[in-house]
């Protein structure tokens, strides 16, 4: 099994890809503000730091000057595949190699095992958990050669990974939204026993810790679960049902 280096980036950060246009720069840091505004993010002060680099990277990239010196740095970090090295006397040529592969987010979290085809023979790779869309991991080979892959990290609705964190929609009943307690939260093949707040807000992301991404390099580092909650609403099938609600419903106007 081959196990690779990560570097981040901007790129990274805002979810681009290095040549992205000035538009879709614009439109990943309002995407990336969305989920760090205090006013969703429990953690003041992360989002404020969060906030802090996502605006340093979008005027670093949306300046011409200052993301032409930052792409020369980009290109220096980045392990660039060459098709060929010249061989010492004696040696044979040596060649590396691109690969593409595509994760999900639950690959994401816990880290995967892929077999990419090199030269007509299978090879196991480890892509590690918390990797970022558009990393580029290089692998070494036996024969000196290095393998590049490229991790593209497939979307999906109601859920997103940003700087090791998971933010998540997840559905709970009326009462539960209204009253709080104790509810199991189903992430992946997790199962967690949260407590939910009492008047909870559809609008704003709960923060529960260390229930993100644990990183395989570091054990102790593991990053945080974020959860937006959507209220569902109950399935009357009496009219019993809808007269306790009516009456409740106006009990509560009454007091608001």
């Amino acid at each position: 099994m081959l196990y690779p280096e990560e570097f981040i980036n901007f790129y990274e950060l805002l979810s681009i890809q290095p040549i992205a246009t000035s538009q879709e720069i614009k439109v990943a840091r309002r995407n990336m503000l969305k989920i760090y505004h205090p006013d969703v993010h429990q953690d003041k002060e992360e989002a404020h730091s969060i906030t802090q680099l996502i605006n340093l990277a979008y005027e670093t990239l949306m300046d011409e000057t200052r993301r032409r010196q930052y792409d020369e740095q980009y290109k220096a970090t980045i392990k660039t595949p060459r098709t060929s090295r010249n061989p010492k006397e004696g040696e044979a040529e040596v060649r590396d190699h691109w690969r593409t592969v595509e994760v999900t987010l639950k690959d994401l979290y816990y880290g995967a095992d892929f077999r990419v085809e090199l030269r007509g023979n299978p090879l196991n790779i480890h892509v590690p958990a918390g990797i970022h869309h558009r990393t580029t991991l290089e692998y070494k080979q036996e024969n000196n050669s290095k393998l590049y892959v490229d991790v593209v990290v497939i979307e999906e609705a109601g859920m997103r990974y940003v700087n090791k964190n998971f933010y998540i929609d997840y559905p709970i009943d009326l009462f539960t939204a209204m009253f709080g307690g104790q509810i199991t939260l189903r992430f992946f093949d997790e199962a967690f026993s949260v407590e939910v707040e009492e008047s909870v807000s559809s609008e704003q992301y709960y923060k529960y810790r260390k229930k993100g991404v644990k990183f395989e390099t570091d054990e102790a580092e593991r990053g945080d679960l974020y959860v937006r909650f959507l209220i569902r609403l109950p399935k009357l099938t009496s009219h019993e049902q809808r007269d306790a609600l009516e009456k409740f419903a106006s009990a509560v106007r009454r007091t608001n």
